[in-house]
């Protein structure tokens, strides 16, 4: 008889990334600096999804540290300007509460988070970032709109 295909273990997006050395280091606890340059926080209904990207230019570093009130799906991704969707690559996946490291961009283009909260609570995100980013982008339903960086008090 015909056998279905394994469903493969990663998709595109993650194989392209996986191919990449060296783009996600991540650590135990939050890098420590008082020079962040963006702070963000929301509170995500239950089921409620939203995606922050920040604009860096290749090689730039990012330093990151997001926290979450309970359990928060994740996608960390980032795609070039030059080709655009077509070419997303994925670095993290998966479901924590809490990511801390130092992301370094692979080329100029959009780089960031998806979370969806798959939990029947609210659950508020708490993201910082440092680093050379020119701008901040928050996608609600795939609707972009940009944001101005804030960066903590």
């Amino acid at each position: 008889g015909l056998t279905k295909p394994a469903e493969p273990a990663m998709n595109e997006e993650q194989i392209r990334g996986a191919k990449r050395v060296g783009v996600l280091i991540l650590s135990e606890q939050a890098p420590q600096r008082t020079d962040w340059t963006d702070s963000w926080e929301i509170t995500l209904r239950p089921y409620e999804a939203i995606e922050l990207k920040y604009t860096l230019d290749k090689g730039a570093e990012l330093d990151f540290t997001w926290t979450a009130t309970g359990p928060l799906y994740y996608d960390m991704h980032s795609h070039p300007f030059d080709g655009g969707d077509e070419l997303t690559e994925t670095y993290g996946l998966g479901t924590l509460q809490q990511m801390h490291g130092r992301y370094v961009s692979q080329f100029s283009g959009l780089h960031g988070w998806y979370w969806q909260n798959r939990t029947m609570s609210d659950v508020t995100l708490s993201l910082k970032a440092a680093g050379p980013i020119s701008e901040s982008t928050l996608f609600e339903m795939g609707v972009p709109r940009k944001r101005e960086l804030t960066p903590p008090e």
